[in-house]
């Protein structure tokens, strides 16, 4: 009588166990994204420099897409002529950063963004810094730093590295002396933001440029937001000029726990809050207007809780991912910031830091990608409060995609099968960095990171607080048939004024459409019927997610009703 209570105990505990192994899959939602999503802010004035060897290797093995120039708040006070701070304005750089040094050692696959110099005149303009508020103020002056932005976007270029998109300068919402002419004064802001749009586009109409906004929270930050947001929404022909507006958000000593980083615990109570933050400023990210791109040009950790450990490059990770969680409105994704000692490049060893090492690999997974879709983990185990440990995307252009996977918990995880994550039939790559230490300090590559690179043969094993990546070339074997269709499929107008049509070049049979806002709410919905159908959405202006849901995949695009 005891055999079979005996068997059935020993099934039920198999049951369990099996219970416990993490599969994966893919949201069908496939979204559309940036082709250079993640960037890293520029700046250098305290070293290395852009001359140095050494370090412009470290920043190619980052992946940049982007990259900042001359970065944030010094860009208030910048003399891009000179590469350095304006003489006399109380700043001073350790070393050059010349717009020459800089093209000359940026990645070659990477794009600029230029923060130009609005609140003060350069020496060029022959206006004083000591100058009254009067003059400084004036649109005599302000014609002057005009003629100064077209001059260093004429130098651009002449070099061969003309930016992407310029930004209008930089936190002057702030009512400090680094806003300088514009502090907290928002309507004197966008009077002049407007008629430095007018100029700039007159002479480059294809550049993006970007008014400075905040996230919300206090009274003057959303006073400078509200501001912005309606003059922009009073003015058409202004609006027409920008392209979205950028947002800076770091997790400082006020968030959260400050505790230092010590142990295991500690380390996963880090990294987790770099998912808790966008979660919990998901509103910033919604009270963006659907018709501007957002732009995040900084974002990272100044709290010193996890300095130069693993814990500090799997808590940028977890921040980056957790804002892309939030939707497509966000196009680019810029960490802060380059020389940040010792967890993005480690000075007195000349390598990589935790950061560098994490986000660039994610960074890598990113770049050149047009299409994501996020991967789906059952049996996903939790790694702080409700945060759960894994996390992932798959990214995705016609030569390649690559797998990214974050592990923010303790635990390992073996015979992992991806291979429905894949489509096209290369041989994958794999790239794993980890670390049974993250609360360890300091870290940088070579050091106590554990690195494995080799040809993925089988199935995955993920290890303990790990990033990996997983690469595979399409070989033409596969996968050529859902990319021929997806780029068969016609959306036109791409800007409509009542309807849009829609042309399938495959069996239209049980598709669906989905008209989505930028924070994921339907506004249109309707089956298709035919290969060529017309729909009329009966919704405001601005910018959407079309879905087009069939049989043989999902694919999502961004369309404007005008």
């Amino acid at each position: 009588m005891r055999k079979p209570l005996i068997s059935l105990v020993f099934l039920l505990v198999l049951l369990a166990e099996g219970s416990g192994q993490v599969g994966v899959s893919l949201q069908p939602e496939t979204r559309t994204i940036s082709h250079q999503l993640i960037g890293i802010n520029g700046r250098s004035t305290e070293g290395p420099s852009w001359d140095d060897d050494v370090f412009l290797t470290l920043v190619d093995a980052m992946h940049p897409g982007m990259v900042r120039y001359p970065a944030g708040t010094q860009a208030n006070y910048w003399d891009w002529r000179t590469g350095t701070f304006i003489e006399g304005c109380g700043k001073t750089a350790k070393y050059n950063f010349s717009m020459a040094s800089f093209v000359a050692g940026l990645p070659v696959e990477s794009e600029i963004i230029y923060v130009v110099n609005m609140a003060r005149p350069t020496p060029a303009s022959g206006v004083d810094l000591n100058a009254s508020e009067a003059v400084l103020k004036s649109d005599e002056t302000l014609l002057l730093k005009i003629e100064d932005i077209l001059a260093a976007l004429a130098e651009f270029k002449r070099l061969g590295r003309f930016p992407e998109a310029i930004e209008l300068g930089n936190e002057f919402y702030f009512d400090n002396e680094h806003a300088a002419i514009y502090a907290a004064d928002p309507a004197f802001y966008m009077n002049h933001a407007q008629k430095v749009c007018h100029k700039v586009k007159e002479v480059y109409p294809d550049l993006k440029i970007l008014l400075c906004t905040t996230k919300g929270g206090t009274t003057s930050r959303e006073n400078w937001n509200n501001t912005v947001f309606n003059t922009l929404q009073r003015d058409a022909e202004f609006a027409g000029l920008v392209h979205g507006i950028v947002q800076h958000h770091y997790i400082n000593t006020a968030y959260g726990d400050p505790a230092l980083v010590v142990d295991v615990a500690s380390a996963k109570k880090a990294m987790a809050e770099g998912f808790q933050y966008p979660q919990e400023h998901a509103s910033d990210y919604a009270m963006v207007p659907a018709d501007l791109a957002l732009w995040l040009t900084e974002y990272g950790a100044t709290k010193e809780n996890a300095d130069g450990s693993w814990t500090a490059g799997l808590r940028a990770v977890s921040m980056t991912l957790g804002w892309m969680d939030l939707g497509n409105n966000i196009e680019r994704l810029f960490y802060h910031h380059i020389t940040d000692n010792p967890n993005v490049i480690n000075k007195e060893h000349m390598e990589l830091g935790p950061i560098g090492m994490a986000l660039g690999l994610l960074g890598e997974a990113a770049q050149s990608k047009i299409r994501l879709q996020e991967i789906q983990f059952t049996n996903n185990p939790l790694a702080s409060g409700s945060i759960v440990a894994l996390h992932g995307y798959k990214f995705k252009n016609q030569e390649e995609e690559t797998l990214f996977i974050l592990n923010i918990g303790d635990e390992g995880h073996e015979a992992i099968d991806i291979s429905g994550l894949l489509s096209y039939s290369g041989l994958p790559q794999l790239t794993q960095h980890w670390s049974v230490s993250p609360y360890e300090s300091p870290v940088f590559e070579g050091s106590e990171i554990e690195t494995q690179e080799k040809a993925l043969n089988g199935h995955l094993t993920i290890h303990p607080f790990s990033v990996a990546m997983i690469k595979v070339a399409n070989d033409g074997n596969t996968g050529i048939e859902e990319q021929e269709w997806m780029k068969q499929v016609k959306v036109y107008p791409s800007a409509f004024d009542q309807r849009f049509t829609l042309e399938l070049p495959i069996d239209a049979k049980e598709s669906e459409v989905v008209l989505s806002d930028l924070s994921g709410q339907v506004c249109y919905q309707s089956k298709v019927k035919s290969a060529s159908s017309h729909h009329t959405p009966h919704v405001s202006a601005g910018l959407y997610v079309l879905t087009i849901k069939t049989k043989q995949g999902v694919i999502s695009q961004k369309v404007r009703k005008k």
